[in-house]
């Protein structure tokens, strides 16, 4: 038996139930509907959470005693490209967006994924004109929940640039074309998207399963970054169809898509934006007489996976050339750059920092510190899952001319990796709840959690809610101190197994 664990909007559960169709296919067994997460509500436009009601699927609804003995027996998630002999398989999550991984059973899903009733008069005026028009296109904005700051750091919101460079390729192939723009935020498309061509916005559909019906009868399809119109351009029966896609996918790394070959991709800036979200991250860095390290760890910040950074950097005072390493890179807007013209510490100075951080979370680096290339990345998969307000990782790099680990850009320096005593067995963030003042302290100076600032995460809001802020005082003890006070005020810490932080050799 296969069950499969429904999740999430249209989309995804369209690609959740064709990974199941092709391992019931495979395994000549029975495909099961896990409603659990998705329980049919009821509106008046139809399933809000179950989202295959309106489709031809085979609506199979697997019991509590046969999901739970699917998951005692069987293979949870394998993947859809290996041959497989165990006879119950579970799939939850959200499967990679290919259709090589349901391609044996293509024709199937067609027709699975075709609507069982007769669309409501609206919606069949809207197929009549679409019919109508020899090059009809149907152009796909998801703007409203994408615009949220969650949805815009991790998604992205697509520039409207990439939705006109599209319009005028198809122009140049077909001069006819007329346009017709689906949106979960027509308000919006229409104050802002203004195209040269032939143009009507799709409303008052009956249901977004109807909306979805029509998208995928236009002759061509220009698709946002949303599962919702990949499948609805995939479902297009027009052999000459031209498809147009964007390139990446997602502003983070997080989620990545696979297309067909005769898809175009289309490169998108996802910085370019009218409006400007703030970034997933603030890295802020203390300067201090560093110039032979810099260029390491300005390598490492500006070569990250994930670009939902800013970067902060405070010079304080130096006087070895620093700065004509750092003002090479001043021209990114990413990029601020504060220089004392006295000493200040490194206490003060990554308060400043923090005064001019944007970021959802921050982290703290010393001019002598490296992190590696996913570092941006690893918080990113980690807020995805959790948002808290702390998060720490108990495994990290230290310099070491006998170590055994080799990092890439950093030729001739070997490195040893240093786990954290509690949780060498740790290969999954975790909570470690319930920490009070007394614990926060001891935990952080007995390294049962390493002291080191620089393999931490903070949520901003955390910090300016709570005033917390570096002693000035001393230096030393300021880390330490703010560790310790961030812990007790908390009350919980997120681990995390990821290595991305590096201390150089002394």
């Amino acid at each position: 038996m296969v069950v499969v664990h429904l999740s999430g909007g249209l989309g995804n559960q369209l690609f959740q139930y064709a990974v199941g169709r092709h391992f019931a296919h495979m395994l000549n067994t029975e495909l099961k509907l896990d409603l659990s997460s998705a329980k049919v509500l009821l509106t008046p436009k139809g399933h809000t959470n179950y989202r295959l009601g309106d489709f031809c699927v085979e609506e199979n609804i697997a019991t509590p005693e046969e999901i739970d003995y699917v998951k005692a027996t069987g293979i949870i998630n394998p993947s859809p490209f290996a041959e497989q002999n165990q006879q119950n398989i579970f799939i939850a999550g959200h499967w990679m967006h290919s259709e090589e991984s349901f391609a044996d059973v293509a024709d199937i899903i067609r027709r699975e994924f075709s609507l069982k009733n007769p669309l409501h008069p609206i919606s069949a005026a809207w197929e009549k004109k679409i019919s109508a028009e020899e090059n009809s296109v149907a152009l796909h904005i998801r703007h409203g929940d994408y615009a949220a700051i969650y949805h815009a750091m991790i998604a992205g919101l697509l520039p409207l640039n990439y939705y006109k460079t599209c319009v005028a390729r198809l122009k140049e192939i077909y001069p006819n074309i007329k346009v017709f723009v689906f949106s979960d935020d027509q308000k919006w498309t229409r104050e802002n998207l203004k195209l040269d061509v032939p143009t009507e916005f799709v409303t008052d559909c009956e249901s977004d399963n109807e909306e979805f019906y029509l998208i995928s009868r236009c002759k061509h399809n220009v698709i946002a970054n949303s599962t919702f119109s990949w499948w609805a351009a995939w479902l297009n029966p027009n052999p000459d169809k031209k498809v147009f896609v964007p390139t990446p996918w997602t502003r983070s790394t997080l989620w990545t898509q696979g297309f067909p070959a005769d898809w175009t991709q289309i490169p998108v800036d996802f910085e370019d934006q009218p409006i400007e979200f703030p970034p997933l991250l603030s890295i802020i860095v203390h300067v201090r007489n560093n110039a032979a390290n810099l260029p390491f760890l300005l390598g490492g910040i500006l070569s990250q996976s994930n670009r939902n950074f800013e970067l902060i950097i405070i010079d304080d005072a130096s006087d070895d050339g620093s700065e004509n390493i750092y003002r090479q890179i001043a021209t990114q807007k990413k990029i601020t750059l504060l220089k004392m013209n006295r000493v200040i510490g490194r206490a003060a100075a990554w308060n400043l920092g923090l005064a001019h951080a944007r970021g959802e979370y921050v982290m703290f680096l010393g001019g002598d510190d490296l992190i590696l290339p996913d570092a941006v990345q690893m918080l990113c998969v980690t807020y995805s899952s959790f948002s808290k307000n702390l998060i720490f990782a108990v495994r990290y790099l230290e310099e070491n001319p006998e170590g055994n680990v080799y990092i890439g850009g950093l030729e001739n320096r070997k490195f040893s990796l240093h786990v954290d005593e509690q949780f060498k067995t740790l290969n999954a963030p975790a909570v470690l709840p319930n920490i009070d003042s007394r614990q926060g302290l001891l935990m952080t100076s007995t390294q049962a959690v390493n002291n080191l600032l620089s393999t931490k995460f903070f949520k901003r809001e955390f910090l300016e809610e709570n005033s917390l802020r570096f002693s000035e005082k001393s230096d030393v003890d300021s880390q330490l101190l703010f560790l310790a006070n961030a812990v007790a005020l908390n009350g919980e810490v997120i681990l995390i197994p990821d290595v991305f932080y590096i201390t150089p050799r002394k």
